[in-house]
């Protein structure tokens, strides 16, 4: 798909020019390369199968992923990343209008032969995510580990990773499986908003109110903002450290935190997110930032036509031929999706 390699070669030349990545490559070039991954992501084509179209075994491919350091693919998944967050920069309309989300997601493996040479081998891995999910939702970066790490244990690496700029001027919402009093304050003393869920076994005193909002006292004699909302009869109660907004939007806060899952089902359902042909984690971490560079591409496409189309809806039309590029601007033919 020619378009997709316009967008990727600007970036990809001055990363190339940068890092000397082509020195060495007598086989395939680096934008071939990334092209390759980025193209059956979108097309759901199989990896294996790809590469035989362009000339590269697998077992090529597989050395390219294992042995090709990642660090190329994260920096092009980032020159994407920053134009398309600046492209969508809301800070006139207040400071707290960006929402960032953390969550992680099982993928399966599929990684003892695949297309016309699918075996049956199995395994797993989990991907952890920092993600905006307002006012759209993308990921800023991604930590892989082994299935049965727990996700609070890597909290501390995710919030690290984040560009400054971003974390301190967003709202950071995160689920029970992050709970932790000690992360509470320390993200309190650093002045990071936040909102989370209050386990329904925590022990506090109410110990008065400011502004009309309720304050609460933890056991390790932290004090924060206590929201209680009441939906269907059922009581939620969520913790913050943000005194300066509406209990609704505590709340709506919290709730966009489902858009990570939407990213991860666009992952998952439409990128085909499940089947790394490289054993290595240099290969598996390449395989996923790919993953990521095609979900920017198609959001910059999506966006780009200027009328309001779904995620599916845009792949489908994209692996059917129905987008049009002309004149530097994409359409589509609505009428065959």
């Amino acid at each position: 798909m020619k378009t997709v390699k316009d967008i990727l070669k600007k970036p990809v030349a001055k990363i190339t020019k940068e890092m000397d990545l082509d020195i060495h490559s007598k086989r395939i070039k680096f934008i071939d390369y990334v092209y390759s991954l980025v193209y059956a992501a979108i097309h759901n084509y199989d990896l294996t199968d790809t590469s035989m179209d362009n000339n590269i075994s697998k077992s090529w491919l597989s050395k390219l992923n294992s042995n090709r350091t990642y660090i190329p693919f994260i920096e092009l998944f980032y020159e994407l990343l920053y134009p398309y967050i600046k492209a969508h920069d809301y800070r006139l309309y207040g400071r707290y209008m960006r929402i960032l989300g953390i969550d992680s997601t099982f993928v399966k493996t599929f990684i003892k032969g695949s297309g016309n040479y699918k075996g049956t081998e199995v395994k797993g891995m989990k991907i952890h995510v920092p993600s905006i999910v307002y006012p759209f939702t993308v990921p800023l970066n991604a930590s892989i580990s082994s299935a049965n790490v727990n996700d609070s244990s890597l909290f501390d690496n995710i919030i690290n990773n984040i560009d400054d700029k971003i974390l301190y001027s967003s709202i950071l919402v995160f689920d029970l499986g992050y709970y932790n009093l000690e992360r509470f304050s320390e993200l309190k003393n650093r002045n990071i908003p936040f909102v989370s869920r209050i386990k329904k076994n925590a022990i506090y005193d109410i110990v008065g109110s400011i502004s009309g909002h309720e304050i609460i006292k933890m056991k390790n004699g932290l004090t924060l903002r206590s929201v209680r909302v009441n939906i269907n009869g059922v009581e939620y109660i969520y913790i913050t450290n943000m005194l300066n907004l509406p209990d609704k939007y505590i709340c709506y806060a919290y709730n966009l935190r489902w858009n990570i899952e939407e990213f991860f089902k666009a992952m998952k359902s439409y990128l085909h997110i499940t089947h790394l042909i490289s054993r290595s984690i240099n290969g598996m971490i390449v395989q996923v930032f790919s993953h990521f560079i095609a979900y920017i591409i198609i959001n910059i496409i999506k966006e780009s036509i200027g009328i309001n189309i779904s995620f599916s809806e845009i792949i489908r039309g994209i692996r059917h031929g129905n987008i049009r590029y002309f004149n530097n601007k994409y359409s589509i033919c609505l009428s065959n999706i």
